[in-house]
């Protein structure tokens, strides 16, 4: 079973996803802020991160710079998600280093169809 880091502050859309991506059979990692996502990423290295950008401790931008300058976990593929639509944030997340960056609200559906795509599992 894969495992899946969400880091999400929002404890609504945490549960959302949490639920979503467990019906679809995979093992899910949470974390409240980007310090402890950052952690939790280095500690259980997932198969994939969905990461937040707005988040306490330490923003999604910065968590995905560290998760690529950081050798053990640098190719996990890191999904972005924000209620941050303007083409600045997009581009500021791709800068970051995500593979993908997603505006809230997302449609559920299409956030498998990605989750999939950056695990090999095909759309």
């Amino acid at each position: 079973m894969k495992n899946i880091l969400v880091v999400e502050d929002v404890e609504d859309h945490l549960e959302i996803v949490k639920l979503i991506l467990e019906q679809h059979n995979y093992s899910i990692i949470t974390a409240a802020n980007g310090k402890e996502g950052l952690l939790s990423a280095q500690k259980n290295k997932p198969s994939l991160i969905l990461l937040d950008v707005m988040l306490p401790e330490m923003n999604g931008y910065e968590v995905c710079k560290a998760i690529r300058a950081d050798e053990n976990i640098k190719a996990t593929p890191v999904i972005m998600l924000s209620v941050r639509s303007n083409p600045e944030d997009i581009e500021a997340g791709y800068a970051a280093g995500a593979n993908e960056y997603m505006t809230k609200p997302f449609n559920l559906e299409e956030l498998i169809k990605k989750v999939k795509k950056h695990l090999g599992e095909g759309a």
